[in-house]
């Protein structure tokens, strides 16, 4: 990670920031559950659900910290899109490989108390389950740097004019050991336990009608 390249990253990202929240304070507003957890200097994992095109902009809500996105190369290549998207830290992965030059680079991020962020279920889910099963990805990248991973959660079907979404933000926890099978399943844990808690303050609003 070259220092200057990180600069102009910072400098971007200061930039876009106010005009992507102004975008989602007016289409969605997300409410953010727990913001209190989100560390204000170490660097650490965000992990959690893939539920909408809006993912990346409702989790960068949660903190005005940059935050450094693992993207998939179909996005990363995108002639103009691209460029952007690079200026701003994203990491380039080819889902095809094993991409050890970008796991690297989010190793070298973390270490330096920046912010990870990947959808551990690498692609939108679609379906009636909590999640898809997740890829290794994020357990790996912890264990490796010795950062936390923040699990989290959209609820509420993030979509436009869908004013009743909530980003719930868990508890930071460390990945103790090689076994990412195993690491994998208590992530996999932490996340739906997260879903059943945003779901349930719908439940109570329903009550008190």
């Amino acid at each position: 990670m070259k220092r200057k390249n990180l600069v102009i990253s910072n400098i971007l990202y200061s930039i876009i920031r106010p005009i992507l929240w102004l975008f989602l304070v007016v289409t969605i507003n997300p409410k953010i559950v727990h913001r209190k957890r989100i560390p204000h200097k170490e660097g650490f994992i965000f992990a959690g659900t893939h539920t909408s095109y809006f993912d990346a902009f409702l989790i960068g809500r949660s903190t005005l910290r940059p935050i450094h996105f693992l993207a998939k190369k179909e996005i990363m290549d995108v002639k103009f899109l691209g460029p952007i998207l690079n200026a701003l830290g994203f990491i380039r992965v080819d889902r095809a490989k094993k991409n050890p030059g970008a796991i690297n680079s989010a190793v070298e991020y973390l270490k330096n108390n920046k912010i990870i962020c990947l959808f551990p279920e690498g692609t939108i889910n679609k379906t009636e389950d909590y999640i898809l099963p997740f890829k290794y990805g994020a357990v790996s990248l912890a264990y490796k740097s010795g950062k936390p991973i923040i699990p989290f959660a959209f609820v509420g079907g993030p979509k436009l004019f869908n004013y009743h979404v909530k980003v719930i933000i868990g508890n930071p926890y460390y990945v103790k050991t090689d076994n990412l099978e195993k690491e994998n399943k208590i992530l996999e844990q932490k996340v739906i336990e997260l879903i059943k808690e945003g779901r349930s303050y719908g439940k109570r609003s329903k009550k008190r009608k």
